[in-house]
């Protein structure tokens, strides 16, 4: 593993303490570094990381069936996002009950056609719909307010302070704009780019979502197709840290490199890896990554030590746990777990490691067919 030395040193330094060295570690956490990932890394159950987790069903009612949770925000009082092909909006209290569903997907007048985003302002929901280039506005009733319409398909657009940030690494950008960013004003009209983008985009669908990340008082930018993952800070950006596959790393590959628009043949024919997703805590990163077409490897790395853990998933001999990272939460990762693992999941813990949230029992989670909220806490260093 590479360690940089600064953080070699306070680890050695014991006259500081542990506290100081954390607090020392802490600071220098968000300075640009190079982990090396180990494709053949110490592998460990999931519930073996784990300090304690809690749990909260998401009640179905007559319009909450959920396939899936994307487009996760926190709002005050609660949660909003959406799932899968339903195409609705579900607004969830802080205990799990069902407020709202919003749908107005269509055709007409103050309907979107498709979700690629979700953010809530204050008391306003934005939603994006890629395929007619508008953010649509509501109020938390389902109320159109007002629409803004786009220049460009944008692959994500986010909030960013008073304006907005959207992602450019696809959609055949690169002949025009050769930049991954681009900073938009209120109303959506660029204002300036970031991150230069050398090659053309490895495919020329979109292979993301959830591009952006609330981080700290900033956001991160991260594709599937990077290796890389950039702080975005006010209208700047800038590399915060990257995950070195070595030669293991499709996309610097030089057949790749020569011959990009075989990218998808590649895929198939070479054992690299070629998808990399990461959610960036401010101490570790939970991540998954394709080698091949295989299935996905889970792992956990510390970013204050570099430890790096592959995580073993397995339920059964042909079965694993179903796990969905949304967002960091403080230093707790809040992942969608499928609610028919829960049992057997807790299983693997001690009865002191869980709890449920007020208005969840094992009983409501098994009684429904929805994920539930799982707030995960690792143990420190694991």
């Amino acid at each position: 593993m590479r360690i940089n030395i600064c953080l070699l040193l306070l680890l050695l330094n014991s006259c500081s303490g542990t506290n100081n060295t954390a607090e020392s570690l802490s600071s220098s956490s968000d300075e640009f570094k190079v982990f090396t990932i180990d494709l053949k890394a110490e592998k460990s159950k999931l519930s073996t990381l784990i300090d304690e987790v809690e749990i909260m069903r998401l009640e179905e009612g007559e319009e909450g069936l959920l396939s899936t949770i994307a487009y996760f925000n926190e709002i005050e009082d609660g949660f909003v996002f959406t799932s899968g092909e339903e195409k609705g909006v579900f607004i969830y209290s802080s205990t799990g009950e069902l407020r709202k569903k919003i749908n107005h997907s269509g055709k007409g007048p103050a309907e979107y056609s498709d979700i690629k985003g979700l953010w809530v302002k204050e008391d306003t929901l934005f939603v994006y719909s890629f395929y007619i280039k508008k953010v649509l506005k509501y109020n938390l009733d389902g109320r159109y307010l007002g629409e803004s319409k786009l220049v460009h398909n944008y692959g994500d657009i986010y909030p960013n302070g008073k304006s907005y940030v959207a992602d450019l690494s696809s959609y055949g950008f690169y002949d025009s704009v050769k930049y991954k960013l681009a900073f938009l004003d209120t109303d959506f009209q660029s204002k300036s780019f970031s991150i230069p983008q050398n090659l053309p985009p490895p495919f020329p669908v979109r292979v993301s979502l959830n591009s952006f990340s609330p981080y700290k008082d900033a956001l991160t930018y991260k594709t599937l197709t990077s290796d890389s993952v950039f702080l975005v800070e006010g209208d700047q950006a800038r590399p915060l840290l990257k995950m070195d596959f070595g030669n293991d790393w499709l996309w610097s590959d030089p057949d790749v490199l020569e011959n990009p628009e075989q990218a998808s043949n590649f895929l198939q024919t070479k054992q690299k890896v070629w998808t990399l997703n990461a959610s960036i805590g401010e101490r570790y990163v939970f991540y998954y990554y394709g080698l091949g077409l295989n299935t996905p490897t889970w792992a956990l790395l510390d970013r204050y030590t570099s430890k790096e853990t592959r995580i073993d998933l397995t339920k059964t001999e042909t079965e694993q746990f179903g796990i969905n990272a949304l967002q960091w939460s403080g230093d707790r990762l809040l992942v969608a777990f499928q609610s028919t693992d829960v049992a057997n999941f807790l299983k693997e813990l001690d009865k002191t490691q869980f709890k449920f949230r007020e208005g969840t029992t094992l009983e409501k989670i098994e009684s429904s067919e929805n994920s539930v909220l799982m707030w995960v806490k690792f143990k420190e260093g694991y």
